[in-house]
Order: structure tokens, then sequence, then C-alpha cells
């Protein structure tokens, strides 16, 4: 909860000063989280773990308000509604849902913490997105 109000304002504090700042923010989240979950997944003993996961959750928490904000941003308020739940789909669908598998088939051929270690990579892959997203799509409105 601490990550999703963190997140939201430094978001909107950033989108004052650049158009593509909420983005900026989910993205910088999901970088800043990626050693700390990498750390709790390898962790050497208890104590480690709980503070690693406790801080990698709360930068990943970032992103909520911050992609939300974005998105509504991006469309008319007669179909933030529709937008809203094709968001919510389209995130369990392609999330959600095949992530078990997924782990369950890289434990399977490896180990569950390389499993795990992998989707955590995803965070940097999110966050690539995201910078492009702010280079193409800011850059296309400006000309």
């Amino acid at each position: 909860l601490l990550g999703v109000f963190a997140g939201s304002h430094i978001a909107d504090r950033l989108y004052q000063k650049m158009r593509g700042g909420r983005i900026l923010t989910a993205a910088l989240g999901m970088l800043l989280s990626t050693p700390f979950v990498i750390l709790g997944i390898h962790a050497p003993n208890p104590s480690v773990l709980v503070v690693s996961v406790a801080l990698g959750t709360f930068f990943m928490a970032w992103y909520h308000g911050s992609i939300m904000a974005a998105l509504m941003d991006s469309v008319a308020p007669s179909a933030r509604g529709a937008m809203v739940g094709m968001y919510i789909f389209f995130i369990h669908i392609f999330g959600n849902v095949p992530a078990p598998a997924f782990v369950g088939w890289i434990s399977d051929l490896f180990n569950l913490r390389i499993a795990m270690t992998v989707l955590v990579l995803g965070n940097v892959l999110c966050a690539l997105c995201f910078f492009v997203a702010i280079k193409v799509g800011y850059q296309k409105r400006e000309k």
C-alpha cells in the first residue's frame, strides 16, 4: 500500500515536469525492485528475505497508480471504463494465466529459484518497454 501511494505521488510530481513522468515512474519502480526481489529469492537467511521482498514489493507497487493514471490520460473520458476492463483482462490473461505453467516448466528444467529469477527479469523487460513507450509515444505527439 505504501508503494502504491509513494509511486502515485512520485508519478504526479514527475508528470508536472515531463509528459512521460507517470510511465517513467513505473519504469523506475520496476528497475529499483529487481535487485531486491532477486536478493529475496536467493536470501541466505529469513531476515534478508523479509527486508528484500518488502523493499522489492514497495518499488514494484509504484507501477499501479502511475500506469492507471497514464492510461486514463490516454483515452477519452467516455472510454475509461472500457479501458480499465480491457487492461485488467489483458494483464491477467497474459500474466496470471500462463505464469504458473511457465514457472513450473522452468522449475522442472532447472529449479524453483532459477524459475523465479527468470520471472523477475521480466521487470527489466517491462521497464525497457516503458522507456520505449515514453520515447515513441511522446515523440509522435510532439510532431
